[in-house]
């Protein structure tokens, strides 16, 4: 990578937990050692696995109603009793399971050790090991914490209803209490969630669900040893709920279990998930890394739909995050790196010229004031929604680096790779809003995603989901890439909303920047620092836009000197007093006719005048 001047961020990608669970990240044996069986996850409805077909979820629907489910539909796996659970006992399993320990050399001895510190542990023993690896590699920035965390069952408010606003209800969405239930076996009567407008989905109807046996193994047959001796569900086994025969019901017996530090000594103390476990652990893995790698970024996000606290005591409070302070100290060389994307466009699959501003409506906005109409609405809704995630982030964490750690669109919106190949006109608005917008907002990013073993009919080959930029099959070309045949574009879609002029490293602070794409022009304005580095200011021109066509610079001061072989403009300002401000107008002036070409012109021009010279007479007479 170092030849090509490419630079990489190191992310320990997990979603839902692991693919066992119908996500991926974590190897299947953390759940064998949590006391799942695996081959029971999908049929007690403990995960939401579509395609496990040996043993599939029995289900009754009343009669009429349909039960669309799928891969598509994985983002409601968080809430489901596997993954809600692991995440549980990674994060906090020596407050809330702290009876169950692991025997260290899995041999029944005497020496114990709580679930929590296993995951923990060896999830930074293999962090460790990849980060020895690369350490001597000069193509890496840093490294993820973790993609996407999710605080399982922490703070949990409700055993009866999961909060509408942050946690995706779609299909079978049973609440904590029948998720625990169903994994012991008892059968449950849970609601089917469907989609819906404005609001992602609605209940449809009640569903009985019927498990043919408990998810969780007998500890004795468990290939890992523990502490466990009780059959059946861990949560039950630390009194947290019960199974009542004589109503056939479930019932809670420790309503806020999940919201408190249970623990005899602890008198309940009310916890927090990113302050009490989420911060302590980024700090731990930091130092880790920071003993191998001291220059390395510390890349730390927030729960998906959620805002970073404040990790500064003299952040700014704001309503949109969770009311905490987080007391310890903010690690060193931090990256705030969240993640966007348009839940209304990903969770449906379609636009149609409006766009709704889905985190607004989650935090209360009037839906008419959510609602956007047309291209320009589209950029306005995008740069809306990503300028308030940048301020929250400032305002929480103070003036820390910030770089969207995920973004992009689904290349299968509209179905229109099946009834118009070829033709990426929405990808391209949807894409070239969502660029623009990020770059209005000046902010860093890295687009979701690039696969080279994209395909129309399987998309990214997980999930159902489709977002990377190529996609070598002939069936799936864009018409619209101009260079569709060169082997460096080949396979190209919607690029001409990605490559685009922009200034990549700058001798000052960036302070606006535009591309029209319709007139193929850059406006660039920024401004020096008490002291310039020296260095020229560098604009990436694409030669997708510019190859062999001119070039219309204007600058507010100094001298220009543009290679169009490795497609960089530098720029050297010569005002250098602090503070100073610069201005770049770039255009790539579009090629002219030829000779012949304008004479074609001429004549077919010459003609069209004689012909609508000879109806005039002739309607006159």
């Amino acid at each position: 990578m170092e030849q090509y001047g490419l630079k990489c961020i190191i992310c320990a990608h997990q979603d839902v937990w692991s693919r066992l669970c119908g996500g991926s990240g974590a190897p299947g044996w953390t759940l064998l050692a949590a006391g799942f069986d695996l081959t029971h996850l999908n049929a007690t409805g403990s995960a939401l696995i579509p395609d496990f077909q040996d043993n599939p979820l029995n289900t009754i629907a009343p009669p009429g109603k349909k039960e669309p489910t799928g891969a598509f539909n994985w983002p409601s796996g968080y809430q489901k009793l596997a993954p809600a659970t692991m995440a549980t006992l990674f994060w906090a399993g020596r407050t809330y399971a702290p009876n169950f320990c692991l025997h260290k050399d899995n041999a029944g001895n005497a020496k114990l050790q709580n679930i929590q510190d296993f995951l923990q542990e060896s999830y930074m023993a293999a962090y460790t090991l990849l980060i020895q690896a690369v350490s001597s590699c000069e193509a890496y920035l840093g490294f993820d914490v973790i993609n996407e965390p999710h605080r399982g069952l922490i703070n949990l408010t409700s055993f009866h209803q999961w909060c509408y606003e942050t946690d995706l209800h779609i299909g079978h969405f049973p609440p904590a209490l029948q998720s625990m239930a169903l994994g012991d076996g008892h059968p449950q009567s849970i609601p089917f969630y469907a989609k819906s407008w404005p609001f992602p989905s609605r209940i449809s109807h009640t569903s009985h669900i019927t498990p043919a046996q408990s998810v969780w193994l007998d500890p004795s047959q468990n290939p890992f040893s523990s502490t466990r001796t009780a059959t059946g569900c861990l949560w039950r086994e630390h009194g947290v709920w019960a199974w009542d025969e004589s109503k056939q019901k479930p019932v809670v017996l420790q309503a806020d279990y999940f919201s408190v530090d249970p623990r005899a000594g602890h008198h309940r103390r009310p916890v927090e998930f990113y302050s009490d476990f989420y911060a302590p652990f980024v700090n731990r893995l930091a130092d880790r890394m920071h003993r191998i790698c001291p220059e390395a970024m510390l890349l730390v996000e927030p729960i998906p739909n959620e805002f970073m606290p404040r990790w500064n005591p003299h952040a700014k409070s704001t309503s949109h995050t969770v009311d905490t302070t987080i007391s310890a100290p903010l690690p060193r060389n931090f990256v705030y790196a969240p993640h966007f994307y348009d839940l209304n466009v990903l969770f449906f699959k379609a636009y149609s010229g409006f766009s709704v501003n889905v985190q607004g409506l989650s935090r209360g906005m009037f839906i008419l004031r959510a609602i956007y109409f047309g291209t320009q609405g589209l950029a306005k809704n995008y740069y809306y929604q990503l300028k308030q995630l940048t301020t929250a982030g400032y305002d929480s964490l103070g003036r820390v680096p910030i770089v969207v750690g995920e973004v992009g669109i689904p290349f299968d919106v509209n179905n229109t790779l099946q009834e118009i190949p070829g033709n990426y006109r929405v990808q391209n608005q949807l894409l070239g809003a969502l660029v623009s917008a990020l770059e209005r907002n000046l902010i860093s990013f890295t687009l979701w995603n690039y696969n080279p073993r994209n395909t129309v009919e399987q998309g990214d080959a997980w999930n159902q989901e489709d977002f990377s930029l190529i996609n070598l099959e002939a069936v799936a070309a864009d018409q619209g890439n101009l260079r569709r045949d060169e082997i460096l574009y080949r396979g190209g879609r919607a690029i001409d909303a990605v490559l685009r002029p922009y200034v990549c490293k700058i001798d000052g602070v960036p302070l606006s920047t535009y591309w029209d794409a319709g007139r193929s022009t850059l406006e660039f304005h920024w401004r020096n620092l008490s002291q310039s580095s020296g260095q020229p200011t560098e604009v990436y021109v694409p030669d997708y836009h510019a190859r062999g066509l001119q070039l219309n610079i204007r600058l507010s001061d100094g001298t220009y000197r543009y290679d169009e072989h490795l497609q960089t403009l530098y720029i050297s300002h010569s005002n250098l007093q602090p503070n100073a401000r610069h201005s770049l107008f770039l255009s790539i002036l579009k090629d002219r006719p030829s000779d012949n070409q304008g004479i074609v012109t001429l004549v077919l021009c010459g003609l069209l005048a004689v012909v609508v010279a000879y109806l005039a007479l002739d309607l006159r007479s």
